[in-house]
């Protein structure tokens, strides 16, 4: 996976949120296998370049955690996440990492705060699904694009 990912990001010119996608899954990956601190170096190196780049952030956060620098890993959450009750699409990546890492800190009573948010953000999107027009629409053989 992490030779792919390199591959993958040296060959092609991709798309921003693809070289981000295949970065977190390098990352993941080095975390995976017990790589931590050269996870955390490479999400560094990453946040440097992309500073205002959530998911290289988020990143991070899980490479810290694993590291068990939970000072830096807040530090990305608290830059990230401005007001802990509002968890959006544009965030809830990181709120799922904050929970995480107050999970890791111990820290109950922020991380039943995030846990709220991420709750009342999935029932806004069950609520959204059900009174969409996606409810009723159904999907045949011949309506699905790789026939």
């Amino acid at each position: 996976l992490l030779k792919m990912c390199d591959d993958l990001l040296h060959l092609f010119n991709l798309a921003e949120d693809t070289r981000a996608d295949l970065k977190f899954r390098k990352s993941s990956a080095l975390n995976s296998i017990g790589r931590y601190k050269e996870a955390a170096k490479y999400c560094e190196k990453w946040i440097e370049q992309e500073s205002e780049n959530i998911v290289a952030a988020t990143a991070g956060v899980y490479a810290y955690i694993n590291i068990k620098d939970f000072t830096a890993a807040e530090k990305l959450v608290d830059r990230f996440i401005s007001d802990k009750s509002m968890c959006r699409d544009d965030n809830d990546i990181m709120f799922t990492a904050a929970s995480k890492l107050y999970e890791a800190m111990g820290k109950r009573k922020e991380k039943k705060q995030i846990d709220r948010a991420l709750k009342d953000y999935d029932e806004y999107l069950q609520d959204y699904f059900e009174d969409s027009e996606y409810e009723d629409m159904e999907f045949g053989e011949d309506d699905l694009p790789f026939n």
